[in-house]
């Protein structure tokens, strides 16, 4: 069997194996994913900001949300669909903000942030899993997912229009937004925790 027919399988095992429920940790996602994504193994070495994120870096803080979602799925009744995308989701969604994070003054206080993470990994990701054995829906959802998982808050937050919903509902179903931004929340240390979950 040839190299990529082998990468291929073992892609669509993991994907099979991650749509039944089993679970996975980060140090798993990137053995299997790194040949694709590079960026996956510089999470560890990403910054947050202490404000928002007191449990360190990209790599701490996705492991995190990763164990939030599978208390998430433990509970709730969701398709083999859905859990697959929902995990994906968790592990990539902050992909590019190793590209994205610098330090910037605001109010005059350093902090450390990451502007545009979200559309620069979707941009990273697209080409990237154009290969990967799924069908091309969840592929297009799974972008819109890293594209724009911090938009659900935004939109509560800014009191969005009837339109922006309908507008994300296109890349991707708003109730997996909707358990992807919680798991995100849930899964860091903060002082305004449970105001953000609120929210």
């Amino acid at each position: 069997m040839s190299r990529p027919n082998s990468r291929q399988q073992r892609l669509s095992e993991w994907f099979e194996r991650l749509a039944d429920g089993q679970h996975t940790n980060l140090c798993e996602a990137i053995e299997v994913l790194a040949d694709d994504l590079h960026w996956l193994c510089r999470l560890a070495d990403t910054p947050q900001d202490p404000q928002w994120h007191v449990e360190g870096n990209v790599f701490i803080h996705t492991q995190m949300v990763l164990d939030e979602l599978y208390k998430i799925l433990a509970s709730k009744a969701f398709t083999r669909e859905e859990t697959l995308l929902l995990v994906l989701a968790v592990i990539l969604h902050d992909i590019a903000k190793p590209e994205t994070t610098r330090n910037k003054e605001i109010n005059g206080i350093d902090r450390v942030v990451a502007s545009g993470h979200e559309e620069l990994g979707m941009a990273y990701l697209a080409p990237r899993i154009a290969h990967w054995p799924l069908p091309h829906r969840l592929k297009k959802h799974l972008l819109g997912l890293v594209g724009a998982h911090q938009k659900p808050k935004l939109l509560v937050v800014k009191d969005g229009a009837r339109h922006d919903y309908f507008n994300l509902a296109r890349q991707a179903p708003l109730y997996l937004f909707y358990y992807l931004e919680l798991a995100d929340i849930r899964g860091r240390v903060c002082d305004c925790l449970s105001t953000q979950i609120e929210m």
